[in-house]
């Protein structure tokens, strides 16, 4: 099986322009970025889930603390913030960036 060569001759591919080519990277700089957020999205859903497990215990639990509900529902509470926001900078910055 033959290989495929682009029909671009070395004197274009070198002559690129250099604004061009500064222009690819920042693309895929973006989207790897993009990238990164969607991963850091996805980490505050499993914490979210995990840290709602986690609070349904603490309402359960013998001998019942009532700082540990506290804490696990400030906790829960902050990272829905932390997940709305980077939501929220995915949708306004990150739009033209997918993968």
């Amino acid at each position: 099986m033959a290989t495929t060569v682009a029909t671009q001759t070395y004197l274009q591919l070198i002559s690129q322009d250099e604004k061009a080519a500064k222009s690819e990277a920042l693309k895929i700089t973006a989207q790897e970025q993009a990238l990164n957020l969607n991963k850091t999205i996805f980490d505050y859903g499993v914490l979210i889930n995990k840290t709602k497990i986690a609070l349904e215990a603490a309402k359960k639990a013998v001998p019942y603390q009532v700082e540990n509900e506290f804490t696990l529902s400030r906790n829960l509470a902050e990272y829905e913030a932390r997940l709305a926001f980077a939501q929220e900078v995915k949708a306004a910055r990150f739009a033209d960036s997918q993968v």
